[in-house]
């Protein structure tokens, strides 16, 4: 997936181009004008900067790709509202490469080339809700917001209700990029150490825990939050319906401090619970790890 993100980036001159030229020929002084050249130039610098953090690939570069997709739907967008053919193929190109920046392939690449030396990082997942209406439709106003200023320089000048849009998508834009850069750094990381939970959307600190003060490490059962009811459990899964991971604690602790800054229930905890991407692998990595529940015989001896 991520070699489909790369060549489908790659091909964004082709796909936006067009609609560049057809819109900088109606700019006032035509395309060879200071404000078209200007816009242009922007225009080509961002899918450049875009076409470096598709190769390189971390989680940074990651919220610039989801950006400058956004913008290059809005404008795809506006396009075909202002009467211009090529704006189709502008904004198909930009909602394919918004929806392969979201995509659990590339989002797991990204995190994995970001690791340090000696740790794996996985990816910790959002509710699939949450994701289609609300982030991904967050990334297309900040892209709006943003993708006005190239729009202005063209002599772009809303009125009405889409300027009452257009000046509510540059105001967020910043918000909305501080938020999707949070988002693009929510892992479980495994240390030689033990185990880090970093999640700035939902902690209000990261949270640490040294191999002694883990038991073991499973999948959670079936309708786990029914049947976790009598226990003390950190809900760090951000709602995510399908089967977490159970981090067992071997003592009660101190559970991570969610935002704002309270504990969950008491601020003791028997077990954690979290929702890697690629929980599979994740979970192979911890047993690897020595974080395996011991079998019924072991459990026998070491009592």
């Amino acid at each position: 997936m991520t070699r489909l993100l790369q060549v489908v980036w790659g091909l964004g001159p082709l796909a936006f181009g067009w609609l560049v030229l057809d819109v900088s020929r109606a700019a006032p002084g035509g395309q060879l004008g200071i404000r078209a050249i200007a816009a242009e130039t922007l225009i080509f610098a961002a899918w450049s900067g875009g076409l470096v953090a598709v190769i390189r690939l971390r989680p940074t570069y990651l919220v610039y790709v989801r950006v400058a997709s956004g913008s290059a739907a809005a404008w795809g967008g506006a396009g075909v509202a202002g009467g211009f053919e090529a704006g189709a193929i502008t904004l198909g190109w930009g909602l394919i490469t918004l929806i392969l920046s979201f995509s659990p392939q590339v989002t797991i690449e990204a995190a994995a080339r970001d690791s340090a030396p000696r740790e794996r990082r996985f990816p910790l997942a959002l509710p699939a809700g949450l994701l289609v209406f609300m982030v991904v439709p967050s990334a297309l106003v900040a892209g709006t917001g943003i993708g006005f200023i190239p729009a202005w320089l063209l002599g772009a000048r809303p009125t009405g209700p889409r300027l009452l849009l257009t000046v509510i998508a540059l105001v967020a834009s910043p918000v909305i990029v501080v938020s999707l850069s949070r988002l693009a750094r929510r892992w479980l990381v495994v240390v030689p150490s033990g185990i880090v939970l970093h999640d700035p959307m939902l902690l209000a600190e990261t949270y640490r825990l040294t191999p002694d003060e883990i038991a073991w490490v499973e999948f959670a059962p079936e309708k786990w939050r029914r049947v976790a009811i009598g226990e003390k459990v950190a809900d760090a899964t951000a709602g995510c319906a399908t089967r977490p991971l159970i981090i067992v604690l071997g003592k009660p602790m101190p559970g991570p401090m969610l935002r704002p800054r309270r504990s969950n229930g008491s601020g003791v905890v028997d077990m954690i619970a979290c929702r890697p991407v690629n929980r599979t692998d994740a979970l192979a990595t911890l047993r690897s790890a020595g974080y395996e529940r011991p079998s019924v015989e072991e459990g026998a001896v070491n009592g």
